[in-house]
């Protein structure tokens, strides 16, 4: 399929791509300091040392989000009516366990774990 096309026509369809892989490489270089390896350089590198804040920071996280998880499984399992067993009660123990060891390690600083 050939199309016609005159040298106005011709040069303004340049322009128009032109201007749009300005934008998208624009575009593209903008997000580019969204990458993990940019937003956490320290944690890829080959001498990083995990320390007792951030563990403190994951296990404070993960028993917060544990606890919320298996109260919310709790309260949207509508159907059951024998509220929450032993089993939720020993996981609602060990995330409860898991958010104060991780909020005991956070002051510890930067020592390694």
């Amino acid at each position: 399929m050939c199309y016609d096309l005159d040298t106005s026509q011709t040069e303004r369809i340049a322009r128009s791509l032109t201007e749009t892989n300005s934008h998208i490489v624009e575009r593209s270089r903008r997000f580019e300091s969204c990458k993990v390896w940019y937003i956490l350089p320290s944690m890829l590198s080959n001498n990083f040392t995990l320390t007792k804040r951030h563990l403190g920071l994951i296990l404070l996280i993960g028993g917060i989000v544990a606890f919320a998880g298996i109260i919310a499984i709790d309260l949207l399992d509508v159907g059951r009516e024998g509220g929450i067993g032993p089993a939720q009660q020993i996981a609602l123990a060990f995330s409860a366990f898991a958010t104060l060891l991780g909020l005991s390690l956070i002051p510890l600083g930067n020592t390694p774990a």
